[in-house]
């Protein structure tokens, strides 16, 4: 169970991560600084980026809507001739964008479209279909839409719920584990790994993934600290959680 979950679980993590604050905006920055960023992009990174886009999609079109010729009937006639996919927003001219545009909010991100028309006179000046987008583009749509379990219908949402099952198996069955082997008066911690160049690889993938997952990597330093700080500095916990071969004499912060 383990192992096929782990998969699952995985991609859902990986196709998460351009909706977070701090490596969405990273993402972000780094696409801009190689010239890969897209014109707008498709997804939000956190809540206050969503909050902030909501804010301007209500208000963007006040301060331009005496400069604009054609209106809103002339554009959603040519922008329902389209038949794009429901459910679609019309856009009206703004500071950024001098055009009408017309785009598809479908929840399957690989059929939305998104087409530009003239705020003089309504006709339709460019159409982006989803393989006109950059290619990392398209692969995190594809990705956000399997995250939302929206890419291939009830299928891609029974993956998603079995995997959730499969995570709650896996913490019941570790503790159930966990405590059938631990011995008496102590946590069960594995022992040290005895060959050296392991350890130091496995530090090395857990430091890469504390600067990758910021999160991570705050919590793990609150946890060392507590340990050394704390934990080392009382008998009893430093037997249960099997740290009693470390003196305490000997650590140093």
């Amino acid at each position: 169970t383990g192992m096929w979950v782990s998969f699952f679980a995985l991609f859902l993590l990986l196709s998460g991560l351009p909706w977070t604050n701090v490596w969405g905006d990273g993402f972000k920055m780094v696409r801009k600084a190689t010239g890969t960023q897209a014109v707008q992009q498709d997804w939000n990174s956190g809540r206050s980026a969503q909050a902030k886009s909501g804010t301007k999609a209500a208000n963007h079109g006040d301060l331009h809507a005496p400069y604009y010729i054609a209106n809103i009937d002339d554009i959603a006639a040519n922008v329902r001739a389209q038949r794009l996919m429901s459910p679609v927003q019309i856009s009206p001219p703004s500071a950024k964008n001098p055009n009408w545009i017309g785009q598809s909010q479908a929840d399957d991100r690989i059929s939305r479209v998104k087409i530009d028309y003239s705020a003089s006179d309504g006709r339709q000046l460019h159409r982006e279909d989803f393989g006109d987008r950059h290619v990392i583009d398209q692969v995190v749509g594809i990705s956000i839409a399997a995250h939302e379990g929206q890419l291939f219908g009830p299928l891609n949402q029974a993956l998603g719920v079995l995997t959730a099952l499969g995570l709650i198996t896996l913490s019941v069955s570790a503790f159930v584990m966990w405590r059938r082997r631990a011995p008496e008066g102590g946590i069960g911690a594995p022992p040290p790994i005895p060959d050296a160049k392991i350890g130091m690889g496995l530090g090395i993938l857990i430091f890469g993934f504390a600067l990758f997952l910021p999160v991570l990597g705050i919590s793990l330093i609150i946890i060392a600290l507590f340990e050394r700080l704390i934990l080392m500095r009382i008998p009893a916990a430093r037997n249960w959680l099997g740290l009693a071969s470390i003196s305490p004499q000997k650590v140093r912060i």
